[in-house]
């Protein structure tokens, strides 16, 4: 496997549309994907793992994101953390990753709600 440019990149909520676009991208640019993403539990995201181009990563719960954002740190230096969790999250998420030293960006989806007819 070629040399991965570039810091590593934990992209968070790849379960969804534009997580999973981004976390994508980010293996064919060639930069390292950290394989883990913290997820919001639910009852349409089971806990456990899924593959990203290949690449197995641990869906994990906020229940243990704090030790798993200590490993990850430990692990890849000059993180780059892109979230894509929903919008009731945000404040919590900025919170932590903050609390964390984190460098983060967070993107996340707006449904653009059509005119009322007539």
């Amino acid at each position: 496997m070629a040399k991965m440019e570039g810091p590593p990149v934990m992209v968070n909520a790849c379960t969804g549309k534009m997580g999973n676009a981004v976390a994508e991208a980010v293996v064919r640019a060639g930069l390292q994907l950290v394989p883990f993403s913290f997820t919001g539990e639910s009852e349409a995201v089971a806990i456990g793992n899924m593959g990203i181009s290949g690449i197995p990563v641990e869906l994990v719960p906020q229940a243990t994101r704090q030790k798993a954002m200590e490993d990850v740190v430990q692990d890849y230096p000059g993180l780059i953390i892109v979230d894509y969790t929903l919008p009731q999250a945000v404040n919590d998420n900025a919170s932590f990753y903050s609390s964390n030293q984190s460098a983060l960006c967070h993107g996340h989806h707006w449904r653009r709600q059509r005119p009322a007819p007539g």
